[in-house]
């Protein structure tokens, strides 16, 4: 009887998807300010988000339009400059840029 008291609850608690109150507006209105920072259009955005609200996308879209305008956030997503071998000779992984003045050995035919 005792293991009964425990698994009951146990299992009606399982899975069970506690929704908070305000919570997917918020969700939206995230989702549309990563839009808008990572420069897609509004209608993108909602396109691409069909779950949420498209006016809480929208509201999101519009704030971060408001902080990029008044340079609160930055949408310039340049890589980072290569990192230099310490260690003269030391071989550099694949994909990393050479130091300059270094070049590709050429490859036969």
């Amino acid at each position: 009887m005792r293991a009964l008291f425990w698994v009951l609850p146990a299992l009606l608690l399982a899975g069970c998807g506690i929704e908070i109150p305000g919570q997917k507006a918020k969700d939206a209105a995230a989702m549309g300010y990563a839009c808008r920072v990572s420069k897609k259009s509004p209608e993108l955005c909602m396109r691409e988000n069909p779950a949420f609200s498209q006016n809480a996308v929208l509201d999101g879209w519009r704030e971060a339009d408001s902080d990029v305008k008044e340079r609160k956030v930055d949408t310039d997503f340049t890589s980072p400059p290569p990192i230099k071998s310490a260690v003269e000779g030391e071989p550099q992984p694949e994909g990393e840029a050479k130091p300059e003045g270094e070049a590709e050995p050429a490859k036969a035919p």
